[in-house]
């Protein structure tokens, strides 16, 4: 291994531990979709997340379920507390492009899935489990864009994520 790719594995290594101390602070995440006409949509859910998926048990009342189900693409965005950030061009921030899958009730995972999200939430969810307009979403991103501070962001995409770039291509 040449000192170039040691170094970039290094960074990476440093940058996927401070992308998940990152994370581990949110309890909800930002989610962009878009509808059929492709008018935008802002909102947030709770999630959990088993690895790099990411998912989301939300109502068809909610525009951004709408949303989803007619178009299975979304944008999550996590961003440091403004009150903790040094200043405010500089917050810490994550998006990350992501394919949806619903999953279905009949599936296994999805009482799975379910169980997690009761133990992290409470006993709300045992009620919401058995609503029938409530759906499991698997959010599965393919490119993460991760902003740490100033000439600091970095590009996540490929198989499992491992495909490292500085975003402003300097190494």
């Amino acid at each position: 291994m040449n000192e170039i790719t040691r170094k970039n594995e290094e960074d990476l290594q440093l940058v996927q531990k401070e992308y998940r101390r990152f994370l581990e602070q949110f309890s909800t995440l930002l989610l962009a979709t878009a509808d059929s006409n492709g008018s935008p949509n802002a909102s947030y859910a709770p999630y959990i997340r088993e690895g790099q998926l990411f998912y989301i048990y939300t109502s068809e009342l909610a525009q951004h379920t709408q949303n989803i189900q007619s178009s299975p693409n979304a944008s999550v965005f996590f961003i440091e507390n403004e009150s903790e950030a040094r200043h405010p061009f500089v917050r810490k921030r994550l998006t990350l492009d992501c394919s949806v899958v619903e999953i279905s009730r009949d599936n296994p995972n999805f009482t799975l899935t379910l169980d997690a999200f009761q133990n992290k939430f409470g006993k709300l969810v045992k009620t919401l489990r058995d609503l029938g307009d409530f759906h499991l979403f698997q959010l599965c991103p393919e490119t993460i864009n991760f902003v740490i501070g100033f000439g600091r962001a970095f590009n996540f995409t490929g198989e499992e994520l491992k495909r490292f770039q500085y975003k402003n291509n300097k190494t």
